[in-house]
């Protein structure tokens, strides 16, 4: 008797076995792994993530630069100690390269990540659009063939209907050409499937012929996701790789007319001095170039944010249409339970229904891709 609570215990472990089984060899296919996949495999990400760590390499191996004595060298002959002061010119250079050199590595590995980061965000707008493309023409293929069957029924309806005289033959023509109508787009709607297919095969790097029996859809309408304005311009104009690289920039700019400032002597030089003065002159423009990029980003985050509204208007418009087209097929249901209506006009309501329902599922993918873009935008980028 003791025994059967292992026993049933044993039995339930059991019957999990070819379920979780069944799971894992399921061919299907999420947002997350497309993401997932596409990391793994594009050449241009992997090139870029091996760029990024041979620049950090440099910039670890050129902080052995801060070591250096820029005042001179120490030097030991037969036992006796000498330090060998060192001219202005070569003073200046010994400065630089300690302390402007290690920064001036730092950015390139800070640009080099920042870039690899861009460049992703602009691979997963692509991948968005071309992940609704497979959604969409999977769902429309579909929605073809249902409406293709409904026409098949009707037309052999009205086929029995002429036979009878209870139709003329232009009607039954009508429903012959519905037909022929509905097959053709059965066909159309197959080589769209197959064109969506290659392109986002051949982006995440998979196989061309790759069929999936399922296409996750798991968009929310969250209405918590959406900030003010300001919160996005705030942002932008502190994380933008526009705004962030020059900043970048006039800091190493500065840093080098700082070190010149420090050694006077060395603008005797007509070569130092000259650098000098470019230098200061640089400075200036790339602060103009600082401001009109801020204006700039200002701009885009204000564009970014007015589509999303407008995604928003949209999205909340269609969802009001299909609440009112699915209480009317609840209605037609059971008027069609009573004998009130025949079954092709439920079966029609419903393919109306599973339309618009295909609208507002890409609409709400629409919304939820530009608030995406508005993310990226108010960070490191890309621009909107």
């Amino acid at each position: 008797m003791k025994r059967k609570p292992l026993l049933l215990i044993i039995l339930m472990i059991i019957s999990l076995i070819p379920y979780k089984s069944y799971a894992k060899n399921s061919n299907y296919i999420s947002w997350e792994i497309a993401v997932d996949k596409m990391d793994r495999t594009n050449t241009s990400l992997l090139n870029m993530a091996d760029s990024e760590l041979m620049a950090k390499r440099q910039y670890e191996a050129a902080l052995i630069s801060k070591t250096i004595d820029t005042d001179g060298i120490s030097l030991s002959i037969m036992g006796q100690g000498y330090f060998i002061e060192y001219g202005s010119s070569v003073k200046l250079y010994m400065t630089l390269r300690k302390e402007l050199y290690p920064e001036q590595m730092k950015y390139s590995w800070e640009t080099a990540k920042d870039n690899r980061e861009m460049t992703r965000n602009s691979m997963i707008i692509s991948l968005r659009g071309l992940y609704l493309g497979l959604y969409t023409s999977s769902n429309d293929l579909k929605l073809k063939q249902k409406k293709y069957e409904l026409a098949q029924a009707i037309h052999k309806q009205n086929t029995i209907k002429s036979e009878k005289g209870m139709i003329t033959d232009v009607e039954l023509e009508e429903s012959q050409y519905d037909l022929l109508t509905a097959k053709t787009a059965v066909k159309t709607a197959e080589r769209n499937l197959e064109n969506a297919l290659c392109s986002f095969n051949a982006f995440i790097g998979e196989d061309f012929d790759k069929r999936y029996d399922k296409i996750i859809y798991n968009e929310k309408y969250d209405t918590s996701r959406l900030k003010n304005l300001d919160y996005y311009s705030s942002k932008a104009l502190v994380k933008r790789m526009e705004v962030v690289s020059l900043k970048k920039q006039i800091k190493l700019m500065e840093l080098n007319k700082d070190i010149i400032e420090r050694i006077p002597y060395c603008l005797n030089s007509s070569d130092i001095k000259k650098n000098y003065d470019e230098l200061t002159e640089d400075i200036e423009y790339e602060k103009i170039k600082l401001k009109q990029a801020q204006i700039e980003v200002e701009r885009n985050i204000n564009e970014a944010y007015l589509d999303v509204e407008e995604a928003e208007k949209n999205l909340i418009s269609l969802g009001k249409i299909l609440d009112l087209q699915k209480s009317n097929l609840i209605k037609l249901k059971k008027q069609y339970e009573k004998g009130l209506v025949s079954k092709v006009s439920v079966d029609q309501a419903q393919l109306t229904f599973e339309e618009l329902e295909n609208n507002y599922n890409a609409a709400l993918y629409d919304y939820n891709t530009k608030i995406m873009k508005l993310e990226y935008a108010a960070g490191i980028g890309p621009a909107y």
